[in-house]
C-alpha cells in the first residue's frame, strides 16, 4: 500500500496592477495620471512657464520602467549593469530602442521616479493611490530651494513640454516613473 503525500505549493506573487492599460484592478489611472500632470502644471504656471502635454501614446516608456522596478523591487535610473547611477547616452539610446526619439543634441528628457507604501483593500483604490502619489509629488517639490533638485528641476524645466507616467502598484507599495521631454522626431 502506497501513501502519497501531496503538498500543495501556494506561490504568491506580489500582484499588481499598471497603469498602461487604464483599466487595471480597482484603480482609475487616467484620474491619477490627470491628477499628476495638474500638479506639475500649477507649479509651472505660477512660475509662468508653459504647461506640459500628455500623451497616451507614449506612456509606455514610463510604464515600462515602473513595471520594471516593481519586479526588481528596487527604484535605479541604470539600465545597464555597468552604468553609473544616472548615464544619459545608456537611457537616450533605451528610448531609441522603444522607438522614441528626441528633437536636439543637448539634454532634451529626464527621467524622476519615486516609490512610497501603498496597500488598499476597497472596491475602489483610486483616492488611496491618489494620497500615496501625492507624497511623491511634494517629495519633488521639496527640493525647491534646494541647490540640488534634479526631480523640481524636471517640474520646471523650461524647454520641456511632454510629459509621460507609468505607475505599478505591488501589494504593498508603488513605484511611479515620470519622464519628460522635449518635441519627439518619431513615436511609436
Amino acid at each position: 500500500m502506497f501513501k502519497y503525500l501531496f503538498f500543495i505549493i501556494i506561490v504568491i506573487l506580489p500582484t499588481f496592477v499598471r497603469a498602461g492599460d487604464y483599466t487595471s484592478g480597482n484603480v482609475d489611472f487616467v484620474k491619477i495620471k490627470n491628477t499628476w500632470i495638474d500638479r506639475h502644471n500649477n507649479e509651472r504656471k505660477s512660475l509662468w512657464l508653459n504647461p506640459y502635454t500628455w500623451s497616451l501614446n507614449l506612456d509606455k516608456t514610463a510604464q515600462k520602467w515602473a513595471d520594471y522596478l516593481l519586479s526588481q523591487n528596487k527604484t535605479t535610473h541604470k539600465r545597464l549593469a555597468k552604468d553609473w547611477y544616472y548615464n544619459y547616452v545608456s537611457m537616450q539610446n533605451w528610448f531609441n530602442n522603444l522607438w522614441v526619439y528626441f528633437v536636439g543634441s543637448s539634454t532634451n528628457f529626464s527621467e524622476s521616479i519615486g516609490w512610497w507604501y501603498q496597500k488598499c483593500k476597497k472596491a475602489d483604490c483610486t483616492d488611496s493611490l491618489t494620497k500615496s502619489i501625492k507624497s511623491t509629488f511634494n517629495f519633488f517639490m521639496s527640493e525647491k530651494w534646494k541647490w540640488y533638485r534634479p526631480h523640481y528641476n524636471g517640474i520646471i524645466m523650461k524647454k520641456f513640454n511632454l510629459i509621460w507616467l507609468g505607475v505599478a502598484v505591488g501589494s504593498w507599495k508603488y513605484y511611479l516613473v515620470t519622464h519628460y521631454g522635449t518635441k519627439l522626431v518619431s513615436s511609436p
